[in-house]
């Protein structure tokens, strides 16, 4: 029991240090990761467009990752659409508009708020749709960063001492954009070679995206995926 209290105490003291320090987005983000004790946890925001159009109408000026406090900065978004710059209207009504998009995916959205969109169609629907049509696309494509984005953004980071970070779409979600989710889901039981080509594929363009930042002169302090 006295051993128990000590060890009690001990903690409170350093918790009482703890709440006196206060770090960068930098160090608190490095010292979590490293498993070390923080001034509080990492923070991290982002928001919906209808929120940040409404709190500028009640006032707010400023920038909201400064308000709430935002302990990371991106670098990069890698996403490597086989069709990029692709916005195809195909239909629309009063309230929603159907598009084909990038990714080569038709979605419904609403014009007029936000919301997760209606997945209507996807570009590999078959296994022939990834191999002869939707993979040489993506194995023949450049780069899907902005390099004076990036180094912008590093500045940027590096002047409020914010964890600074390359990120992009991770495998999986790739993944769905191209297949869909059912045909996925099932792809997963019935085909997992044709799955794992995919990931691959996908994660293989992202991990070629970071290289040709690192070698550009970006400098990191790591990867959010």
């Amino acid at each position: 029991r006295n051993s128990r209290r000590r060890g009690s105490l001990g903690q409170t003291r350093q918790d009482d240090m703890m709440r006196n320090v206060r770090m960068t987005g930098r160090e608190r983000v490095s010292r979590m990761i490293e498993r070390k004790d923080q001034d509080c946890i990492p923070r991290m925001e982002s928001f919906w467009g209808d929120t940040l159009k409404r709190w500028r109408t009640e006032g707010m000026v400023d920038d909201p990752n400064t308000v709430v406090g935002n302990d990371f900065q991106g670098l990069c978004w890698s996403e490597p659409f086989p069709y990029p710059g692709q916005d195809i209207v195909i239909r629309e009504d009063a309230d929603t508009v159907t598009k084909r998009d990038g990714w080569g995916q038709v979605n419904r959205y609403w014009k007029f708020r936000e919301g997760t969109p209606e997945h209507v169609a996807f570009p590999c629907e078959t296994k022939e749709d990834w191999h002869s049509v939707i993979k040489p696309l993506l194995l023949a494509k450049g780069h899907s960063v902005d390099l004076a984005g990036a180094e912008w953004a590093l500045k940027l980071g590096r002047r409020q001492g914010r964890w600074c970070h390359l990120t992009g779409l991770e495998t999986f979600e790739m993944t769905r954009h191209l297949l869909g989710d059912e045909n996925t889901m099932i792809a997963m039981i019935d085909d997992p070679e044709y799955l794992v080509d995919v990931s691959r594929t996908m994660t293989d363009l992202v991990l070629k995206d970071f290289e040709y930042l690192t070698a550009s002169g970006i400098e990191p302090d790591g990867v959010w995926i």
